[in-house]
């Protein structure tokens, strides 16, 4: 498993979403501010359960754990909801498109979208929604 690789991975899934437009950004770390639309890819808090399968930290299966944040502009909120609700949905198609992430994993799966609302970062109020996604590797 190569942890870098499988970051850089989901970047290029991420990359590909088009609809309701292209994210401006997307950050495979993160940045110090957001310039929306855009996507930002965060170890979660238990980013790595080793052991899923026999083998070796190195040699074993993995599931690794990411937040997939997407964050919108707050202003117009009405227009800015309808985006990430349409987000909802081509988000996870688009991270799910390549299960292997270019033979970077076994699985990739989306697993839950939550705190939709007000997102906090770098003392700017943004709209956002965080994608809970696991991969296996």
């Amino acid at each position: 498993m190569d942890y870098d690789n499988i970051r850089a991975e989901l970047k290029v899934r991420l990359e590909t979403v088009s609809s309701p437009q292209a994210f401006v950004s997307v950050y495979d770390y993160v940045p110090d501010f957001l310039t929306p639309p855009c996507c930002i890819i965060v170890p979660s808090n238990n980013a790595i359960t080793f052991h899923e399968a026999m083998g070796t930290v190195a040699a074993g299966l993995a599931t690794c754990r990411f937040d997939i944040v997407v964050a919108a502009q707050r202003f117009e909120s009405t227009s800015n909801q309808e985006l990430l609700n349409d987000y909802l949905v081509t988000v996870p198609t688009a991270l799910e498109a390549d299960q292997t992430l270019d033979g970077e994993a076994t699985a990739c799966t989306v697993i839950a979208a939550r705190n939709y609302g007000p997102l906090n970062f770098a003392d700017a109020v943004f709209l956002g929604v965080q994608f809970d996604v696991s991969v296996i590797a």
